[in-house]
């Protein structure tokens, strides 16, 4: 068993990313860069001490941006292709002569190449002013949403949108499961795209996550194990806070209940809830906000008991992960009683690992879970 062997900074972290300066983290005063409105200042100072890093990157956005803009133009207006000498132009491929469908097909997938390269810039920037952007590229990128959908995992979740974190999960599980029994025909994929899409331009509402939850993991197959390490942090933030919910009950409540109308006390609760789903279901919380909790922290054990046993080499190189980025300066990593050189992997295992380390109540989490499970298999 590989053992976890970080001892996280007595400062409380969260996973969530608010507007703050680019350069020195201010949260004051900010205005947004006008060339690539990726990155944010609180001085112009500070924007200028920046240019010599920022620089380079602006202008690769800006003008991956204006190609997009002239793909747009030019797919709306495909007779004006043979005089265009733009980027979009120099892109796409140039044996069709004549405007018609090879030409639309090229400037599409010239467009489409063109949003997942400024999407994976936005995303290294990993700045809530980026993060913002790159969300803005999902719908376009729908096509792609199961490769994606660990990293849209990433960002969603740092900007707090875990009711669209959950829908693109759920939606990419369906499809591995069509794929999986072979039933998945064109048309059925298309019907998905479609309503991630609608989704992601929220002309849908989506997923009802607390219902379909309780038998989501035990029809197969069983998600990928990015999916399931996605659900595990989503839980996670629902736990937390169901748990503000809770303790609000046991403490205030009942004091302001004598004094103020219940509609008012629960107004005043609903300031509590940070994140999407349950904002969204107050309702719900009302009646049963105890029941839930326990509840979601049963479901939240199944899942890492499942996930963890079923998928072990996933999170075995996720905690490897774990260990370096927090005692980056180790070269092995405790197994067992020998000691293992450590070597980086091209997977996904880093992403969530990063994830844990920016949230010092979801590091603890799984900390205590791997204790558990080491005292129960020892």
């Amino acid at each position: 068993m590989v053992i976890l062997s970080v001892n996280m900074p007595a400062t409380i972290k969260h996973l969530r990313i608010h507007p703050t300066c680019k350069r020195c983290n201010s949260t004051c005063n900010l205005f947004t860069c006008k060339g690539c409105s990726a990155v944010q200042y609180c001085s112009l100072d500070h924007e200028k001490d920046d240019l010599k890093e920022h620089g380079p990157v602006c202008a690769q956005i800006q003008e991956r941006m204006d190609a997009i803009q002239e793909c747009e133009r030019l797919i709306l207006h495909p007779g004006q292709f043979p005089s265009a000498g733009g980027i979009a132009a120099r892109l796409v491929s140039r044996r069709d002569s004549t405007p018609g469908p090879g030409i639309l097909g090229s400037l599409r997938r010239a467009e489409e190449v063109l949003r997942g390269s400024v999407f994976k810039m936005f995303v290294r920037e990993n700045t809530h002013a980026s993060l913002t952007l790159a969300i803005k590229q999902l719908p376009s990128l729908v096509q792609h949403i199961t490769a994606l959908q660990p990293i849209s995992a990433s960002i969603l979740l740092k900007m707090g949108a875990d009711r669209l974190c959950y829908n693109i999960l759920s939606i990419a599980h369906r499809i591995t499961v069509y794929r999986e029994r072979r039933i998945a025909t064109e048309v059925m994929l298309q019907e998905f795209e479609l309503e991630a899409q609608r989704i992601m331009e929220e002309q849908e509402l989506g997923c009802d996550v607390l219902e379909d939850l309780r038998q989501w993991i035990f029809q197969p197959p069983l998600p990928t194990p990015e999916s399931m390490a996605t659900l595990v942090l989503l839980l996670h933030l629902w736990i937390e806070d169901l748990e503000k919910v809770v303790q609000f009950d046991h403490t205030f409540a009942n004091i302001l209940r004598t004094r103020l109308n219940y509609d008012v006390v629960e107004i005043i609760k609903g300031y509590l809830f940070d994140t999407e789903v349950l904002a969204g279901n107050k309702k719900v919380l009302q009646s049963r906000t105890e029941d839930l909790l326990d509840e979601l922290k049963q479901r939240q054990e199944d899942v890492l008991k499942t996930t963890y046993h079923s998928q072990k080499r996933f999170w075995d190189q996720l905690i490897l992960e774990l260990n370096l980025g927090a005692n980056p300066k180790q070269n092995t990593i405790s197994e067992g009683s020998g000691e293992v050189p450590f070597s980086p992997s091209p997977s996904n295992q880093a992403t969530f690992a990063s994830l844990f380390l920016a949230d010092s109540s979801a590091f603890q989490m799984l900390s205590d879970f791997l204790t558990r499970e080491r005292a129960r298999t020892q």
